[in-house]
């Protein structure tokens, strides 16, 4: 049930939509998303810092990194810490059993005139004083087995609170989950190696039967770090070299060579492509190293976008690949710039 405190800056036609939704989406294509949201008739309000509310119908799309129901709305003129925190204990109090686990996270999205130096508290100062409060009042929270979690978006005149199931905003804040093996040693190499650790948390890919990997284009070795993290086999293709911290990792073997050079009677589990080349030239080298990768077995790759017209890089490389491969998911995720993560099974 949406609960929505009314306020001249919203429409009453908005006002009595009980379907809306919070979307956040790279900063970089907030205008391209923009032409999408009309080309399709979307009603909808634009925020700060890539955040929409979307109204009635909820999108799909690979450039949407975060997207869930707004539960209560708020859109009070001047928003202060203390009008925050009283407000949040009070929604959060209506929406919540004392008895189940849940934990709070708020985030404060700034621009020139509203943000945490003019609040004059961080958005984790927040989290700590309405959970105390709550928990003084015998509330049950718990940052770790948690069920719900509110997820509370503060703006200069909207506070937008969602109740969300610890699912669900896993799957929305993929980026935060981190391996908790104190035996392996986490170092990161490059921002590719981020990008990876997030496509295999956000496609849902268990690598527990994955043995052996190529890695095109591997320079300087982030994705083969991340990969042999999970002590998978690969064999790193890369005329340049790899960062010297993996000259001594037993489960990479780096082959100083053009991907279109390679050359094996072996087939591999699992096929990475982080290569900075055109979509298209790109997808065709996807299509030629196919013959390497077992069949039914997953490959990821990134699209890199020369210019902002994504949609078109996409269905291009997905024209190509539609040869050999199936069953795609494309995403742009927290750690892409211009690039969008595409996740496919080999047919």
């Amino acid at each position: 049930m949406v609960s929505i405190i009314k306020s001249d800056s919203i429409s009453k036609t908005k006002q009595d939509i009980k379907n809306m939704y919070f979307i956040k989406i790279s900063k970089i294509f907030r205008e391209i998303f923009i032409k999408y949201l009309n080309s399709l008739n979307y009603t909808f309000d634009v925020l700060v810092e890539g955040c929409f509310i979307v109204y009635n119908k909820k999108p799909k799309n690979p450039l949407i990194q975060q997207i869930y129901k707004i539960n209560v709305l708020n859109t009070k003129q001047k928003i202060t810490t203390i009008f925050i925190i009283n407000f949040i204990l009070k929604e959060v109090k209506k929406q919540i059993n004392k008895k189940i686990p849940f934990k709070l996270r708020c985030n404060i999205f700034g621009e020139r005139t509203f943000n945490v130096n003019i609040l004059n508290s961080k958005s984790r100062d927040l989290d700590i004083k309405i959970g105390r409060k709550l928990n003084a009042l015998g509330f049950k929270i718990d940052l770790n087995n948690f069920k719900y979690i509110f997820v509370i978006n503060i703006f200069k005149r909207k506070i937008l609170i969602s109740k969300l199931t610890s699912k669900i905003y896993y799957r929305n804040y993929f980026f935060e989950l981190n391996t908790n093996d104190k035996n392996i040693n986490y170092f990161q190499i490059n921002r590719s190696q981020l990008k990876l650790r997030q496509a295999l948390i956000y496609f849902n890919v268990d690598l527990t039967q994955v043995k052996t990997s190529l890695d095109l284009g591997a320079s300087p070795g982030g994705f083969s770090k991340e990969l042999s993290n999970h002590n998978i086999n690969i064999i790193a293709i890369d005329p340049a070299n790899l960062d010297k911290r993996l000259n001594n990792n037993k489960n990479i073997k780096h082959l100083k060579m053009k991907v279109n050079e390679f050359k094996t009677n072996k087939k591999f589990d699992l096929i990475v492509n982080d290569m900075n080349m055109h979509p298209i030239e790109s997808a065709n080298t996807m299509i030629n190293l196919s013959k390497f990768l077992k069949n039914n077995k997953l490959a990821i790759m990134t699209i890199k976008c020369p210019s902002m017209n994504v949609f078109k890089y996409i269905k291009q490389s997905k024209q190509i690949l539609k040869k050999q491969y199936e069953k795609f998911e494309i995403q742009h995720l927290p750690n892409n710039r211009k690039e969008i993560t595409i996740k496919m099974i080999k047919k």
